[in-house]
C-alpha cells in the first residue's frame, strides 16, 4: 500500500536549527505537531525535515481519534511509515473505555494496532488484563496477549499463556 508522503506540520514557542545537521529543527515550548489527522503535543522535539520524522520529549500527548489518546515521556514518529514508538515510566494508551499502561508501545496508524513487549496492564470496566506481551486492535476492540496472562473480573481469575479478549463483549 502506498501512502502519500505528507509532511508533518508543527508549531512551537521557539525553534532553532541544529548547526551540525541543518535538516533538523529543534523545537521548544509548547510543541504541537499534526500529521494526517493525528495531533501531537510535547515540551520539546526534534523534527528531521529530510527524513520526515519527529522525536519528542516530555509531557507527550497524542490524539489519534476523538476517543483514542496516548501519553508518554519520549516518542519517535516516522511520518513515512505512520508508526508511533513511545516510551515512559507510564505509557498510557486509552481507546474508549479501555486503558492500557506499559513502558514501551508501538502504534501502527495504518492498521490501528498497538503492540507492547515490556509488560502491560489493561483495564476495561471492572476487568483487568495483565500480560508480558500483547497486541491490541482498535478497529476490532481485540487484545491478543501472551506470556503470564492474568484476566481478573468480578467473578473469576483466569491464568494462561495466551488469550484473545474482546473489550466490547468481554469474551475471553
Amino acid at each position: 500500500v502506498m501512502y502519500s508522503q505528507k509532511i508533518i506540520e508543527y508549531q512551537s514557542g521557539m525553534g532553532t536549527r541544529d548547526e551540525q545537521k541543518p535538516e533538523i529543527w529543534i523545537l521548544y515550548d509548547n510543541v504541537f505537531a499534526t500529521h494526517e489527522g493525528m495531533n501531537l503535543y510535547a515540551d520539546s522535539a526534534h523534527y528531521n525535515t529530510k527524513l520526515n520524522n519527529f522525536t519528542a520529549f516530555n509531557n507527550i500527548k497524542i490524539e489519534l481519534t476523538d476517543t483514542t489518546t496516548i501519553y508518554g515521556d519520549k516518542l519517535f514518529y516516522n511520518a513515512n511509515t505512520r508508526v508511533v514508538e513511545i516510551w515512559g515510566k507510564d505509557v498510557i494508551f486509552i481507546d474508549g473505555a479501555t486503558r492500557l499502561v506499559t513502558t514501551h508501545l508501538l502504534y501502527d496508524r495504518n492498521s490501528n494496532m498497538a503492540n507492547y513487549t515490556a509488560g502491560g496492564v489493561a483495564t476495561n470496566k471492572q476487568n483487568t488484563l495483565v500480560s508480558k506481551k500483547g497486541y491490541y486492535y482498535s478497529n476490532a476492540n481485540e487484545f491478543f496477549v501472551y506470556d503470564d496472562v492474568v484476566l481478573t473480573d468480578s467473578s473469576a481469575v483466569i491464568k494462561t499463556d495466551t488469550m484473545q479478549y474482546n473489550t466490547n463483549t468481554n469474551i475471553a
